[in-house]
């Protein structure tokens, strides 16, 4: 009788602790790891977009390191990136979106389409832009959800504007 006991309260508390994580992981958020740059005069604003299926190659290995330089060679100052992981069990329990951001040192927004536990599978916009404004507009279907980001960035410094 112990035993089924102590394996009842086991079961209890992996529970929680699989609830307490997934309630952490599941919701959109911001990071905010590049100082505010702006737009320089006379320059265009480069904008790519790339499916980095959770970082899978095409030799079917899952290496992050290989797609942040893919990412590093596109030098853009905007990147949608879709198919991105958060901690999820196929991605090593890594925050890619964290992870990505941090090496481009770009501000990011990621919101996840799904969001089961060990699953957080959605999409990610990145800028070296600061982040003013985010919505994620939801779309549900039967066989999987899918979602679109909109993001407002600054490209100007309004600081430095001058009024007549």
């Amino acid at each position: 009788m112990r035993k089924y006991i102590l394996i009842f309260i086991l079961v209890i508390v992996f529970m929680l602790s699989l609830f307490y994580y997934h309630s952490q992981n599941k919701d959109s958020y911001i990071l905010h790891n590049h100082d505010s740059v702006f737009l320089e005069q006379e320059k265009m604003i480069a904008v790519s977009t790339y499916n980095i299926q959770f970082g899978k190659g095409q030799d079917k290995l899952v290496n992050l390191k290989r797609t942040i330089e893919t990412l590093q060679s596109l030098d853009a100052d905007i990147i949608s990136l879709q198919e991105v992981e958060r901690n999820s069990l196929r991605s090593y329990f890594n925050d890619q979106v964290y992870t990505i951001a941090r090496e481009l040192n770009m501000n990011a927004y990621f919101s996840p389409s799904i969001a089961y536990p060990g699953l957080y599978y959605g999409n990610a916009i990145l800028t070296r832009f600061p982040i003013i404004n985010t919505k994620t507009m939801h779309f549900h279907h039967r066989l999987e959800n899918r979602a679109a980001l909109v993001v407002e960035v600054q490209v100007t410094d309004h600081s430095n504007t001058k009024c007549n």
